[in-house]
């Protein structure tokens, strides 16, 4: 009973919690109505596969808790992770053809491992592979050089 009324008195409060989200950035955002989503990360050099088997449960990006990979098996893919024909101009080029308005990244997904360079963690695509980059500025440079948000 003790664990119910606590869960009920998290959801009450829950309920008020706001957004940081500005209006305007929701109603310009809303207003693209087609846009690119790109799931891309460590699972990505996996390809839905760990140790030679197809993961059947869950999609690709779930591979870490699927497989099940350990943590620290999971952060030695990061030293090889090496993305070469990762290309930010092609993605937006792509996109701007296809008649889309923006471009959204996930830039750090379950597994944790951030796309761009940040001092809260060294898990990420700058200082924990060896192509030393930073996705999300690729991509968002990209997308402004190509008209797209």
């Amino acid at each position: 009973m003790k664990k119910l009324l606590i869960i009920l008195l998290m959801y009450v409060i829950g309920l008020g919690a706001k957004g940081q989200v500005s209006q305007e950035a929701f109603r310009q955002w809303h207003g693209d109505k087609y846009s690119m989503f790109i799931h891309f990360g460590l699972y990505s050099q996996l390809g839905g596969v760990w140790q030679g088997k197809q993961v059947k449960n869950g999609y690709s990006e779930q591979i870490q808790a699927f497989a099940p990979i350990s943590k620290k098996d999971y952060e030695k893919i990061a030293g090889q992770f090496n993305p070469t024909q990762f290309n930010a101009d092609s993605i937006a080029v792509l996109a701007k053809k296809a008649g889309m308005h923006s471009i959204i990244l996930t830039s750090k997904h379950h597994d944790g491992f951030c796309l761009f360079k940040t001092a809260t963690t060294s898990f990420n695509s700058y200082d924990a592979t060896p192509c030393k980059r930073d996705f999300v500025k690729e991509i968002s440079e990209a997308a402004r050089r190509h008209g797209l948000r």
